[in-house]
């Protein structure tokens, strides 16, 4: 059954940017990443830097989305993933301090995130697709989807 929140003006305008992310990623090379926020039928782009500290650019762009009262928001970015087969290794990691970045298996992807206000809710969607570099080119892998609870640095902007 189809999630309410595809039914919104919101999404429909997220999915359009995101259906055209990876294209921006196979041709540059890179994406940089962005913030855009949804206000009252008004929309901002917020490119965000790359060289700010993750968590302080997390707390800023928290407090630019409350400042403007934005009804939705989708966060593009490059991120480390990596995938924990046995039980308690994540949380065994988590406790390292270590970063995904120093993961031994780890692999590169395109992340997607968005918020969206229902009524009185917030519905949140991922949007992640893998990738690698062959010599200069961007080779996309299988894209993954999940609405829902979830956890990363980039969920919970519009909280």
């Amino acid at each position: 059954m189809k999630h309410p929140v595809k039914n919104t003006r919101e999404y429909k305008r997220f999915k359009a940017i995101m259906k055209f992310a990876p294209e921006m990623l196979e041709q540059d090379g890179f994406h940089a990443p962005f913030m855009f926020l949804l206000c009252k039928g008004k929309q901002g782009v917020i490119p965000l830097d790359l060289e700010t500290d993750k968590d302080q650019m997390v707390a800023i762009m928290r407090g630019i989305a409350g400042d403007s009262k934005a009804d939705a928001c989708l966060v593009i970015t490059e991120v480390w993933v990596a995938e924990f087969k046995k039980d308690g290794a994540m949380e065994e990691f988590r406790e390292s301090g270590l970063a995904v970045k120093d993961y031994e298996k780890k692999t590169e992807a395109l992340s997607m995130t968005w918020e969206i206000k229902m009524d009185d809710e917030v519905v949140r969607g991922l949007e992640m697709i893998p990738f690698h570099r062959e010599d200069d080119n961007i080779v996309l892998g299988k894209k993954q989807k999940q609405i829902g609870e979830f956890e990363g640095r980039f969920v919970g902007i519009l909280s």
